[in-house]
């Protein structure tokens, strides 16, 4: 394991098994060492620049996914926030006229 990788890199994937997978440790840091071989990944410093790389990605994908509109939009038309505007206003001396002629009326009754 250590001939063939950087004893560096080794003692960080001892570090994230350690973490891990206590239970099977030789198992999980070899994995560990394979995976990272076939990223090319050769030394710490690419390593942790993979890392990096990886950390802004989810942090950009989890910005992304709570910007996304719920559902969808209803889009109303221009005469709609317009409708009120050719009525004629009742004045109120009008209003209280009908309601005395109906109470008029219902004393009549």
């Amino acid at each position: 394991m250590a001939r063939e990788n950087d004893l560096a890199l080794v003692y960080e994937a001892m570090k994230i098994t350690a973490l891990q997978q206590p239970n099977k440790p030789m198992q999980y840091t070899q994995q560990i060492l394979a995976n990272w071989r076939k990223d090319y990944i050769t030394n710490v410093e690419q390593l942790k620049a993979k890392e990096e790389r990886e950390k802004n990605k989810r942090q950009q994908s989890y910005q992304f996914s709570y910007q996304k509109p719920k559902g969808r939009t209803e889009v109303v038309p221009e005469w709609f926030a317009n409708r009120n505007e050719g009525e004629e206003v009742t004045p109120a001396s009008e209003t209280n006229n009908n309601t005395i002629d109906f109470e008029a009326e219902r004393q009549k009754v």
